[in-house]
């Protein structure tokens, strides 16, 4: 599969996070035209590094079933299809602690299905009747179901490093999902995404960072969206106007287009932008 480069996941996921928060947190939740301020405040305190907790073992930049150190790849009848580009990755950076760990194990405990599909994911070697039983997880309509409901309406009685993370391991699942060009399902799950993003399933009295959760996934579903059908994505953001998810939607829809052009600018220029964050804030401000 091609992967981001770490700058582009740097912009993708935590320049995601922080600005939706941003934006999120001035959004009276009624229609506007306009679309939210940005004004400054706390970032949460999940980090893309304490929340990207991935399994034992998972290199940074290497898919389940690439090449390893000693040459071996994956035994499947073929290789995995590339992800779909800015698709978010919550199996990026590599966990230096236990408490990702902890947080890991919280979200897999009891979880058959994600669990099983955080396996098959992150191993990287596949007998053939492996592949054949994550191919089969990457189209149940089972799951389909329970990653659409837990996306829509997290679990608010855990805590925010568990629920986020939970959260970003679904987004994950579905750009593995859509990944895969022989999906039988694949025009439901683009449905999914549609739908979900245009849900409003803010709820009154819900507390900021459940607030920012929701909004932050809706932002990752229509940057996956738009990467793979951006007419479909548009249409989401359109049928949005008149409601009190217009203003926010249409934030998202603009952000998503601006994180493309730096991603753009910084493949044109890979040298340039070696530098890291202040090279990313320069070539973000140049996009504008």
């Amino acid at each position: 599969m091609q992967r981001r480069s770490g700058v582009g996941v740097g912009v993708g996921i935590a320049l995601g996070v922080v600005t939706l928060a941003l934006a999120f947190t001035a959004l009276p939740l009624r229609s506007t035209s306009t679309g939210p301020p940005r004004r400054a405040m706390h970032a949460r305190q999940v980090t893309a590094h304490s929340i990207a907790a991935a399994s034992p073992g998972r290199s940074v930049g290497r898919e389940p079933g690439a090449a390893v150190g000693d040459g071996h790849v994956a035994l499947s009848p073929e290789r995995s299809p590339p992800r779909a580009r800015g698709a978010p990755d919550a199996g990026d950076v590599e966990p230096q602690d236990d408490a990702g760990q902890s947080v890991l194990r919280s979200v897999l405990e009891g979880d058959t299905l994600l669990s099983r599909y955080w396996a098959l994911r992150n191993q990287p070697l596949h007998r053939r009747e492996q592949r054949a039983g994550y191919l089969a997880l990457l189209s149940d309509p089972a799951m389909h179901e329970k990653v659409r409901h837990e996306l829509l309406h997290p679990n608010e009685a855990w805590q925010d490093a568990r629920r986020n993370l939970q959260q970003l391991m679904e987004v994950d699942y579905l750009a593995d999902a859509l990944s895969w060009p022989d999906n039988p399902r694949r025009e439901a799950l683009l449905d999914l995404l549609a739908t979900t993003i245009g849900a409003d399933n803010f709820t009154r009295g819900a507390d900021l960072d459940q607030r920012r959760t929701k909004a932050t996934v809706k932002m990752e579903l229509y940057a996956l969206l738009f990467a793979l059908d951006p007419a479909r994505a548009h249409a989401v953001v359109e049928a949005a106007r008149g409601t009190r998810l217009e203003g926010l939607l249409q934030f998202i829809a603009e952000e998503v287009r601006r994180r493309e052009r730096v991603q753009v600018a910084m493949e044109r220029r890979p040298g340039v932008f070696a530098g890291g964050a202040d090279d990313e804030r320069d070539v973000a401000v140049r996009a504008r």
